[in-house]
């Protein structure tokens, strides 16, 4: 090799080196004077989740604010991508129509979807086929599952909900529940199936209350083991997503501390699976 191409590729090389290293050192330095805005958009499922985490990230690093809004994971990549926030936030995965090779991932929790009736409704569990019969129309009334005769209200989430995605893929009825009404967060479905005898809907495990009943499914509960262990199939990611490469001391700040001790407590607290990093 010629001496002055050699010399050219060494200094490539150096200014490749000073560049990584240089962000290395910006995103590993950091104490808590570090300040500005975390801007967070997507999911409404994780708005609990993210309250826990930012209070909790606040506390440490009281310069920063942490901003979490969102209708739907719908909303993640165009924010991002976009540049109206640095996260985004899913309750599902990115799908190929949303170039997920522009962002990385990380994995920060695991919820359950909790399939809820109202609290007079005297069924207590289904069958996945049941649940698929009832969502698709193909079981119209309640005394076809042993129940009171009654018209099933079939209530969802509208779709932008990542829930709604991942609960549609695991019950084989893609764009084909018979919805009577579509909301756009679990509160709302959560309410509606208390105000209706023959509703049943599907929420975030996380969101379950004693205002209305959460069915076993084939037999087995809805519990934060039986999710984790996987015994409960009917599960979600919450996956948060930055752009690709992203080098940020906010950013990095944010998953240090999701996938710290107190993280998890920010995660268990919120009722959700917390996960090891990914």
């Amino acid at each position: 090799m010629k001496k002055g191409v050699l010399l050219k590729v060494i200094l490539l090389i150096l200014i490749i080196a000073v560049f990584f290293s240089g962000c290395e050192k910006k995103i590993t330095d950091m104490d808590s004077e570090l300040s500005g805005k975390l801007e967070i958009v997507g999911s409404s499922s994780m708005q609990e989740v993210c309250d826990a985490l930012a209070k909790s990230f606040m506390d440490k690093y009281p310069k920063i604010d942490v901003l979490k809004s969102g209708s739907g994971s719908g909303e993640a990549p165009r924010v991002v991508m976009n540049g109206i926030a640095q996260i985004g936030d899913l309750s599902r995965d990115l799908t190929e129509y949303e170039n997920p090779q522009l962002f990385d991932k990380h994995i920060i929790a695991i919820d359950g979807i909790a399939i809820c009736t109202n609290k007079t409704n005297n069924i207590n569990n289904l069958s996945t086929e049941q649940i698929r019969g009832i969502f698709n129309g193909s079981i119209k009334n309640w005394s076809q599952v042993g129940g009171k005769d009654g018209a099933i209200t079939i209530v969802g989430r509208n779709t932008a909900s990542g829930i709604r995605i991942v609960f549609e893929s695991i019950m084989s009825v893609e764009d084909n529940c018979k919805y009577v009404v579509e909301l756009d967060n679990n509160g709302k479905v959560k309410e509606k199936i208390k105000s209706d005898p023959n509703a049943i809907g599907y929420i975030s495990f996380s969101s379950v209350d004693d205002s209305v009943n959460a069915l076993d499914v084939d037999f087995v509960k809805a519990t934060e083991e039986n999710i984790k262990n996987g015994q409960y199939t009917i599960s979600i990611p919450f996956m948060q997503i930055v752009k690709k490469g992203t080098c940020d001391e906010l950013i990095k700040a944010w998953f240090d501390h999701v996938y710290s001790p107190q993280g998890e407590d920010a995660i268990k607290s919120s009722k959700l699976i917390a996960v090891s990093r990914n």
